[in-house]
């Protein structure tokens, strides 16, 4: 990840899917781009993006000692109960599909 980093650095545009990152890979990244069912759940800083799902009217605050890679996928995903930090059985209603 170093040398995708130092590409970076050098004002080129890099893009990259990651599965499962450790936190210090995760903060590496400078944007982000969330996707769940098909659609965008969150693009932006991977600074911010704990606390967006921080905020009204999402309200899930992250489990001190949690990697953050993991609670935005957690999040994007529906996959935590609304207000909380404790894993949810399906998706948002706002994110699940009809017929």
């Amino acid at each position: 990840m170093a040398s995708v980093r130092n590409i970076a650095n050098h004002n080129r545009t890099v893009v990259c899917t990651i599965h499962s990152p450790s936190e210090s890979v995760f903060r590496l990244f400078d944007s982000l781009i969330l996707l769940a069912l098909g659609r965008q759940t969150y693009f932006g800083s991977v600074g911010e993006a704990v606390d967006y799902f921080a905020r009204p009217p999402i309200g899930w605050h992250m489990a001190p000692g949690k990697n953050p890679a993991d609670f935005v996928m957690e999040a994007s995903q529906g996959l935590l109960r609304w207000g909380g930090t404790q894993p949810h059985t399906g998706p948002l209603p706002a994110l699940s599909r009809t017929g």
